[in-house]
């Protein structure tokens, strides 16, 4: 195993919900290794971190607004648009999405078995293939251009298709709440999120790679999955934990590519080895 996956995986206290600190790389070895204009901004912050010490994810976050040309206030004209859809079944999105869900899922199958999960890369997403999920993505369907979700929540205010799928899927970490006795005895609200099993936040990794391969087809770089994650601001309802090892490998991903995120999967991170300050209890 390199050295840079024994030493240089560390990740840093977390100051908030929603400033988790993003995990760095060993010294030296953090240079951004991309030559695409969009990273310059990113990229000269990161490097100023010669000595390894942690990265903010406040900064990164802050990057990758500018990149998605995001204010700050929340807005993203291009993420959430959805597509005008007149709820109806035809055999064009029929077979549309048919083809998106099948494409998705192959992507999806394909960095699961390169990091040793056969099994989950055979079954993921086998419920948007259930009634509930599969005849309203259709009729909400967008055409390859994001997900039928975002089209029903524009009709309806919410995703039923995605409230389906959330609870029949482990490898979304909305899934992973609960409610929490401690902090119900304390006068606290009591719904918290749970850490979740590694070989599932594999999963989701390759499921956030995947979903930015369908989506942005051409336009995609191994950049996208971490300024998708950071302007979505998941990691605020994630358990702690759990935020700082997906953004640990999405940055694996976004400076070392996906050969070395992969590699780092496989022989490190599914094998158990230990990962920043890790807690057995929810926070």
């Amino acid at each position: 195993m390199d050295d840079w996956m024994k030493d240089g995986w560390t990740a840093g206290q977390t100051k908030d919900r929603q400033d988790t600190e993003i995990c760095r790389l060993s010294a030296g070895q953090a240079a951004a290794e991309s030559s695409h204009g969009g990273r310059q901004a990113a990229e000269a912050g990161e490097r100023s971190a010669e000595s390894g010490k942690f990265q903010g994810s406040s900064a990164i976050i802050e990057t990758g607004r500018q990149a998605a040309g995001d204010d700050g206030k929340g807005k993203d004209p291009d993420r959430y648009s959805g597509v005008p859809s007149d709820g109806k079944i035809t055999l064009e999105k029929c077979i549309g999405h048919f083809r998106t869900v099948t494409h998705h899922r192959m992507l999806v199958a394909e960095g699961c078995f390169q990091v040793g999960l056969y099994w989950q890369g055979l079954t993921h997403d086998l419920s948007k293939f259930s009634p509930v999920e599969f005849w309203n993505s259709v009729r909400y369907y967008q055409f390859g251009k994001q997900s039928p979700n975002n089209g029903e929540r524009v009709v309806k205010g919410y995703s039923e298709s995605w409230v389906h799928h959330k609870g029949h899927n482990q490898h979304h970490y909305e899934h992973w709440t609960d409610y929490n006795v401690e902090a119900a005895k304390k006068g606290e609200f009591p719904i918290r999120p749970v850490r979740m099993p590694r070989k599932f936040v594999a999963e989701m990794l390759m499921d956030r790679i995947a979903a930015s391969k369908t989506y942005m087809k051409d336009r995609y770089t191994q950049h996208e999955p971490l300024k998708y994650y950071v302007r979505g601001r998941a990691g605020a309802l994630m358990h702690p934990q759990t935020a700082r090892e997906l953004e640990g490998m999405l940055k694996i991903l976004d400076q070392r590519g996906e050969k070395e995120c992969f590699r780092f999967v496989r022989d490190y991170y599914l094998k158990g080895y230990p990962i920043g300050k890790e807690k057995k209890t929810i926070s």
